[in-house]
Formats: structure tokens, sequence, C-alpha cells
């Protein structure tokens, strides 16, 4: 075949680079006669086209590559090697990519572990928490408080601890409230709020999230960073009731949403149920859509416990009205759970599950969702706050949309993490952690909601 073409300088050195015979038709045309050539991807062709130009050349390839392009092609070309039979290329994989992921997550989480403990250094002392300790409602309570003065400045800093289902220290702001002003008087407030975070244990993950309206932002964000939490802008949806309106509904301008939601009214009764009910139909909801539970449940359920007892929670579920064809009671459809601060201006819709839909004598209603949060909008309304989502999906954004457009307003709020060590291993490197003993050792899904019932029964007995 080489015969019938002839053999010139650029055949000879495409004839050098592959073992496998090729004609005109194959390497000018694409179409391979062979299998290897005609599953060849774009980088591969790439770089077989640079080994064999700069075979032909008799240069390196960094220079044949640099020939085409000046940045780009020298960097691609830069791990080969031109002699022949010498060839390696280093391409980039999924592990390869994965791994690089994985490093860079780690060295940040190193790093900002590092800026961490100067803070401590420079601002407080190293608090820790004994390894075996269960936060749930000792004689310090559910919420903790840090504090701090300089020369005329204090501040607080409330904070809850709980361990997730695989036992790593998790905490943050009690969940009914934002961190805001940090109940500051005085000047120095990057000092304070430094010397605040120099107080929290540090074998602790913490997640904090600050108000959509935080003043002085640029301040809070410079000291949440120099003491080494990494800082995250997070969509999420606040909602302004009109005043003067004592039916929201007619409010609303989202095609057909008037008529959905009377019908929802007329179809759906919306009641009160307590915290056990709720998580069971939550973790119900999560099992029949095969959907995995990324929150912790554990200090989920203390909080709302809490919220409940200050008087700063409601969970509201909708379930069908009894008929005679079915008396009911029926199963619940959707369930939402609010939470709000009374110093605060901000009515909190904290979470929302429904019913996976299904066909059959108890399908869900299929507008359950809309009528509660019509719900938690007359709530806010009631109360003379505003109603925020506390964050955003697109699924979520799609459901606030129908209501109309600029009735839910989007905007963004700070979020503040800290990882320890011991949970990232737990995330990255789930064998390593359990070889060294990171995590606490769990058989499954069901120890943690028996932990937290425990907790909960245990907390409220002691109160």
């Amino acid at each position: 075949m080489v015969e019938e073409k002839g053999q010139n300088g650029l055949f000879a050195a495409v004839q050098a680079c592959t073992a496998t015979p090729v004609s005109w038709r194959t390497l000018f045309r694409g179409k391979a006669r062979d299998g290897e050539l005609r599953h060849r991807n774009a980088r591969g062709r790439q770089q077989f086209g640079l080994r064999a130009a700069a075979f032909a050349a008799g240069c390196s390839p960094q220079t044949a590559g640099a020939a085409r392009s000046p940045v780009a092609g020298a960097g691609k070309a830069s791990h080969m090697n031109c002699a022949p039979g010498s060839v390696s290329t280093k391409t980039a994989t999924p592990s390869n990519r994965a791994s690089e992921r994985s490093n860079a997550i780690l060295t940040g989480t190193l790093t900002g572990m590092m800026r961490f403990y100067y803070n401590k250094v420079l601002y407080g002392f190293s608090t820790r928490i004994p390894i075996g300790s269960v936060f749930t409602g000792d004689e310090h309570g559910l919420v903790r408080q840090a504090r701090a003065a300089v020369t005329g400045s204090s501040g607080t800093l409330p904070y809850c601890v709980s361990r997730d289902g695989r036992g790593i220290l998790r905490g943050g702001q009690p969940a009914w409230m934002y961190l805001r002003d940090f109940a500051l008087r005085g000047p120095r407030k990057s000092a304070i709020i430094r010397r605040l975070l120099a107080q929290l244990p540090s074998n602790v993950s913490f997640h904090f999230v600050c108000s959509p309206d935080l003043p002085d932002a640029a301040l809070v964000r410079q000291a949440f960073h120099s003491a080494g939490f990494r800082l995250l802008d997070v969509e999420t949806n606040i909602y302004t009731p009109p005043t003067g309106h004592t039916d929201l509904i007619d409010t609303f301008s989202g095609k057909s949403i008037k008529g959905t939601l009377r019908r929802a009214k007329r179809d759906l009764d919306v009641v009160d149920i307590s915290v056990r009910d709720y998580f069971r139909f939550q973790r119900a909801n999560l099992a029949s859509s095969g959907k995995k539970n990324y929150r912790n449940d554990n200090l989920d359920q203390l909080m709302l416990e809490e919220a409940l007892r200050r008087k700063s929670a409601r969970i509201l579920a909708a379930r069908r009205r009894s008929t005679d064809v079915q008396p009911g009671p029926n199963p619940i459809d959707a369930a939402i759970v609010c939470l709000w601060d009374e110093t605060a201006s901000l009515f909190k819709l904290w979470r929302l599950t429904h019913r996976v839909h299904s066909y059959g004598p108890v399908m869900p209603h299929v507008d359950a969702s809309k009528l509660l949060i019509l719900a938690a909008m007359q709530e806010a309304a009631d109360r003379k706050t505003i109603l925020e989502t506390d964050g955003s999906t697109p699924g979520l954004a799609k459901l606030y949309a129908l209501f109309g457009p600029g009735i839910f307003q989007r905007t963004t709020r700070l979020q503040c993490e800290r990882e320890t060590l011991w949970a990232l291993l737990n995330r990255l490197y789930p064998s390593l952690s359990r070889r060294l003993g990171a995590v606490v050792p769990t058989a499954g899904p069901n120890v943690s909601e028996l932990e937290a019932e425990i907790a909960v029964s245990s907390w409220q007995h002691q109160r």
C-alpha cells in the first residue's frame, strides 16, 4: 500500500510513528480502515499529527507545536519525546482530574486550618470539645454563646454543635436566626468578630449563614477569611408582602396561579404536625425517591425542638380533605418548616418536602407545595416580616416563578464554612478515615435516628 502511493517525507514520518499501515485516505479524510484509527478522539489525532510533523521536520515536538500555536501548542507537546521508540504522552484522564480536585480541596482546607489556628494565637486560645461528648442539652443547653469584649466594645456569637450520622462534629448558628450584627457595641467590630471566632472549638466543622442585608459586609468577610473560613455567595429568594391586602392570591400575576391556589384551598387542609411526624415523613420521601440526605438530621431535629420551645417555629402539612369516598385521615402530601426570630425582620422557609407523585386512590395533590408556600407567605405578612427561602435550587426557582415575575426576588447571602481535617478525610477518603479511627462507627441510618430521638428525650427531661 505504501509503495502504491509513494514514500515522501511526511508519509514516512506517519509510517514511522505508527505500527499500523495507513493510506492517504485514512490520513487526510479520517476514514480509517482499521479499528484503532477509527476510534481516535480529537486529542489523540492532534498529538499524532504533532509527532508526525516533528519527525518529518527533524525537530522536537515542542517546536512543531509552537509553530502551530505559540502558547498552547508548546504546552501540549512539552511532555513528548521526538526520538522514535520513546514517544510518551501525559493525557488528563478523569481519575487524574479527580485527584487534582481532591488535592486542591485538601490544600485549601490545610491553608484554612493554618489561618484558623493563627487567629487563635492572636485573639484567643485553643478550645477543644471532648471526642466522646454529645451535645444534647447538657448543663450549657443546646445553644452556646461565644463572648468577647475589647476596650468598650463587646459582642456575642451563638452556635450549636452536634454529631452527624457519620459521627463528625458539626455546628453553626441556631437555625431560627442569621448572623447579622453579632450584638456588637462599639467601634472595633473586626477585632471583636475575630475574638469570637477564636473561641470556637477547633475540632468542629462550622457552617455560618449571614443575613442577606448584612451590614458592613466587607469587614465581616475579611474577619471570617482571616480566621480560616471559606466564603461562599449563595443565591436565595425573598418575598416582601404588600401592605393593605387581606388575600395575597389577588397580588399574584403568574399564569393560572390564582385558580390553582383557590382549587388547592378547596381540596386540601393545612394542619400543624409534630417534629417526629415531620422527620418520619421526610425520610420516607427521600427513601421513595431514591435520593440521599446530605443534611445533619441530628442537629436539625434538636434545633427544631429548641425553636418550638422558644415559640420561633411552626411545622405545617397539607393533606386532602375527608370525603365520603375517602373518610380519612388522608396521608400527608407535603410539609414545610418555618422559623423566625422575634428580634429580626426575616421569616425563614427552612424546609420543604413533598410525597413522590404516584397513581392510585391516595395519590398526592400536585399543588400541595404551592399551598404551603402561600401559607408561609401569609404568615410572614401577618408578622410584618420578609419571607426568605433559605437558599434556592433550579427546581425551587421554577416553583417560586409560578407565582409571577417579581413576587420572589433573587438575592445573595454570605455563607462561611470551615471543615476540619477529619471531616475532609471522611468526605474524600472514607476508607482511610475509617482506618485512622476518625469516624465513630455506625450501623446505618437507623442509628443516627435513634441517637437523635434519645438526645431529644434526654434534653426535654433535663429541661
